[in-house]
């Protein structure tokens, strides 16, 4: 016996259900004797098929759990492997190793780094397929035709149907353009049912806009989207998530990920980018890199774009990690790359900002800050804006580089200045926050908060959200910058909150929290083992955190 037999197995339990439900159903119909008769049968092979089930599902887990403490282990030889090969360049170059036995030396760890590497693919190919059988991936063994000829009346009929309308459901759930089918009917529709008022109100015309631009970001990139709001879009996260995965880094992340094609990009500080499926954590792809990262990847559908220490921008496809291109910037690149349309947008410690066509790496504009770039750019689909270590705040226009305008703030700009509703929210090293207006430049309002680092703030249609690295979480009105609530925790918060439904998920240095978006009331908490290492993103039923080496899905 072995996990193969799982779904015949899960398919007989199913029909043995299914009969003996139909069995007690028809009770009247058949003598007493020949009920009993079939009760036992149905119920005795019920027992037994739901045994054996369980005691293979044991045994999958357990080889699970095995499996993935090989895989830590081989990439832990394939890591030691790669410093012993650096080490040996470092001692050519110095003089300290003659060429051949650099050579030799290299070829021996060469090798062992080669066959940790096959081990590893062998590992994850017997982990998916102990995956596949688990969770009943491709169980199609199941027919609904044996049932129709067993329950040959209305009843077999309305079955047939209920599995008629799971199916729908199910690729209703699994088919993205479904879903953008459904969201275009949705504003047509109701465009052409306020198409007269709009005419006679030009201000539910924008308020119309205002409401359809304010959807929740898809997590694509850092801070959700272009605008970087830090509203993610969540299918259900009322109660205390549990844990549903964990992805085990080579090192430490500190690139927080972005979610695209059903998967989730994260990058290590040892240089190495990684995919894994966003239902099970599953690797789908690693590729290794010179440079560690801060920098968080942005995602299309064919390509991640991400920048590293050494100033370098690359372009890897999405589907299996191969180097697309490669852009030099001269300088670190600890800003996250904004992808918008067939453009890459990102900024350097040099001071500059980049638009590098998607497609195939070009320069297309750069511009200068006058300052160190650590922020990420944002958009509204016109203008990018950008803030610099020197205090100033820059809007670039999207297609030619050409300087829109210009502001100055208080300190230093790291965190990343949100775009929502015709302004640019901005925070400075000194914890400001300031709101500009998105087309001119004009201050609209300044809240001294408390210190806040590099913490981003997050953004909703009435709130900006701020947390400090004294514990406090603090919700100011958008309109006029009044504060609505403040929230005070033992913990600092030094990672930047996200804004998920009626909820604001903060990441504490071992918690993460969720706290009432119009209250500020906690919700719940939960504890991690790793000391935090990245903000937290939401992406359809999925909270995803990082901490030192590890990625944790809840949901």
């Amino acid at each position: 016996m072995d996990l193969a037999d799982l779904p015949r197995l899960r398919s007989d339990l199913r029909e043995t259900r299914s009969l003996l439900a139909r069995l007690k159903e028809r009770a009247d119909d058949v003598s007493t004797s020949r009920y009993d008769d079939l009760e036992a049968k149905y119920s005795q092979k019920l027992d037994h098929l739901q045994e054996r089930v369980q005691s293979l599902s044991r045994d999958g887990k357990e080889k699970t759990a095995s499996l993935k403490d090989e895989i830590v282990h081989q990439r832990l030889r394939i890591r030691l492997a790669r410093k012993e090969i650096d080490e040996l360049d470092s001692l050519l170059q110095d003089g300290a190793i003659s060429e051949d036995d650099h050579q030799k030396e290299k070829q021996r760890f060469s090798l062992r780094k080669e066959g940790a590497k096959r081990k590893l693919r062998g590992l994850r190919k017997e982990l998916d397929e102990i995956d596949f059988y688990l969770n009943e991936v491709g169980d199609v063994s199941y027919s609904k035709e044996k049932v129709r000829d067993r329950l040959s009346d209305s009843t077999a009929w309305m079955s047939d149907t209920w599995y008629r309308f799971l199916d729908l459901t199910w690729l209703m759930r699994q088919t993205r353009y479904f879903r953008v089918l459904v969201v275009v009917v949705l504003i047509v529709g109701v465009g052409a049912l306020t198409y007269p008022h709009i005419q006679e109100n030009s201000w539910s015309a924008q308020r119309l806009f205002h409401v359809i631009t304010m959807q929740p970001d898809p997590g694509t990139m850092y801070r959700g989207g272009e605008a970087r709001t830090g509203l993610y879009s969540y299918e259900a996260i009322l109660a205390r998530p549990i844990e549903a995965w964990a992805f085990q880094s080579t090192s430490r992340i500190r690139s927080t990920p972005a979610v695209a094609n059903d998967a989730v990009y994260l990058a290590s500080d040892d240089g190495t980018v990684f995919a894994a499926a966003l239902q099970n954590g599953q690797p789908l792809w690693e590729t290794e890199t010179s440079g560690s990262y801060t920098s968080s990847p942005a995602v299309g559908e064919d390509a991640a774009f991400i920048g590293n220490m050494n100033g370098k921008v690359l372009a890897l496809n999405a589907e299996s990690g191969a180097q697309v291109w490669s852009y030099d910037t001269g300088a670190a690149v600890i800003s996250s790359p904004l992808l918008v349309n067939e453009v890459v947008y990102v900024g350097s410690r040099n001071g500059q900002i980049y638009a590098l066509d998607r497609s195939n790496g070009d320069l297309r504009w750069k511009a200068d800050t006058g300052g160190e770039v650590y922020s990420s750019p944002s958009s509204d689909g016109k203008t990018v804006f950008v803030g610099n270590e020197q205090g100033l705040v820059h809007a670039f226009d999207i297609e030619t580089g050409n300087e829109k305008w210009v502001a100055e703030v208080d300190a230093g700009v790291v965190a990343t200045s949100p775009f929502i509703d015709g302004k640019v929210i901005v925070r400075s090293r000194q914890g400001a926050i300031y709101a500009f207006a998105a087309s001119s430049g004009q201050r609209l309002w300044r809240q001294d908060v408390d210190r806040g680092g590099s913490a981003s703030v997050a953004v909703s249609r009435d709130y900006v959200i701020a947390s400090t690295t004294s514990g406090e979480v603090q919700a100011y009105r958008l309109e006029d910058g009044s504060r609505a609530w403040m929230t005070a925790y033992d913990e600092p918060f030094g990672y930047s909150p996200a804004v998920v439904g009626n909820h604001v998920i903060l990441r504490s240095r071992h918690s993460v929290l969720s706290v009432g978006l119009d209250t500020g009331e906690t919700h719940w908490s939960l504890e991690t083992e790793e000391t935090a290492t990245t903000s937290p993103v939401a992406a359809g039923s999925m909270l995803l955190v990082a901490s030192g080496n590890q990625l944790q899905a809840f949901r």
